[in-house]
């Protein structure tokens, strides 16, 4: 039973450096299974909560040649604008809705660059097609609100 116990302890402490955090668990998990691609996910996920954009970027890219990944794409849009690239930005958000139209995040942040560039007319399609998606959406109800009072007084 001692031998045992002493063997249980030390499979223990090895599989607790495993567990440190989110990014060594997501780590060695990603390197012991082949194509993970929710666990990939994951990973980046992780880097992205730390502010490592790079690292993050890295795993988003591997994702996106592996398969064309909806949430891939929204998370690369989110970085490239982050980093003040709109054009890489905008790429990617309608890059996820082509792969996965019904997804909103990247629907809303597609509809707040369109607004910033004044392209009301393509944001309020953005937008409403968020609130198909997510009906009662303060944020993308806001934005159809001010783009309404905007062409309104335009003319």
């Amino acid at each position: 039973a001692g031998i045992t116990l002493l063997l249980l302890l030390g499979l223990s402490r090895t599989q607790i450096r495993h567990w440190q955090d989110s990014i060594t668990l997501f780590s060695h998990t990603v390197s012991v299974t082949e194509n993970n691609l929710v666990m990939m996910n994951n990973l980046a996920r992780a880097h992205l909560a730390k502010g490592e954009l790079d690292q993050a970027q890295s795993i988003y890219e591997d994702l996106v040649s592996r398969r064309a990944q909806h949430f891939a794409h929204h998370h690369l849009g989110a970085i490239h604008l982050h980093r003040g690239d709109p054009a890489a930005a905008e790429f990617h958000f309608r890059a996820a809705l082509a792969v996965e139209p019904g997804y909103s995040p990247p629907a809303f942040e597609l509809g707040r660059l369109m607004f910033s560039r004044r392209k009301y007319r393509e944001a309020a399609n953005l937008f409403e097609r968020v609130l198909h998606a997510e009906p009662g959406n303060a944020a993308a109800e806001d934005y159809l609100r001010r783009i309404t009072e905007l062409t309104s007084t335009a003319r």
